[in-house]
């Protein structure tokens, strides 16, 4: 069940705010429920193509065998179109969440946090930096679930309408690997595109632990073309 309503006031800096309210219950095939979960949140759209939601939930769900019940999270978001040259989002949440890679499964309290943007310093560059945290700490005796971050840049340059380049770097705390995968692009029509590419991972392994190795290396190439019946 959802309900919402729309605001538009007569503002210089708001243009729309709408409070609003969902909530859900889940059965299993067999007719025992499974879930119950309510989500309260306000978003609102500033000027400047800018974004805002504020969101709280509540949950209640029967997982491996546990009922967990009480489980609460709060959510923050704004993201902004202020300029052409420079736009970002930002984001965090925090509460409780099921590990659910645990045996048995554990209720944890942890924290999300996300920051992008999207850079043009050129009308050709395209630069997408990110960087994805995560934590999880169990709430009886608050050891450590997990604890780690991911960072990820994407950057694009257009050489001309038909050659375009394309280079993925990635970082993955977690796993402790580096990715990088280069890709350059030949449009020879609108509908004929030819793919030169390759990824790289490198891993850190137990020793020694301040040295990372080649773990993986793959090269593709791919033409497409649309044929028309």
């Amino acid at each position: 069940m959802y309900q919402g309503v729309t605001f538009r006031p007569r503002s210089s800096w708001l243009d729309r705010v709408t409070p609003q309210v969902y909530m859900h219950r889940r059965w299993t095939f067999g007719g025992e429920r499974r879930s119950d979960f309510l989500q309260m949140s306000v978003e609102a759209n500033l000027k400047h193509q800018t974004f805002v939601l504020l969101q709280h939930e509540w949950d209640q769900e029967i997982f491996g065998g546990t009922n967990f019940s009480g489980i609460h999270r709060w959510f923050f978001d704004v993201e902004s179109r202020f300029s052409e040259p420079v736009q970002a989002e930002f984001s965090i949440s925090h509460g409780d969440a099921i590990a659910r890679n645990e045996d048995p499964p554990i209720l944890g309290r942890g924290s999300d946090i996300h920051l992008a943007a999207t850079i043009r310093p050129t009308d050709r560059i395209v630069i997408e930096p990110s960087v994805d945290y995560s934590s999880l700490d169990a709430i009886d005796d608050g050891s450590e679930v997990f604890r780690g971050y991911i960072l990820r840049t994407r950057t694009t340059f257009n050489w001309s309408r038909r050659l375009f380049t394309r280079l993925v770097v990635q970082f993955d705390d977690f796993d402790q690997r580096w990715n990088v995968e280069p890709l350059v692009t030949y449009k020879i029509n609108p509908f004929t595109l030819f793919y030169v590419g390759s990824t790289q991972v490198y891993e850190r392994f137990d020793e020694p632990r301040d040295e990372f190795s080649p773990a993986a290396r793959q090269y593709f190439a791919k033409f497409q073309y649309l044929f028309q019946l």
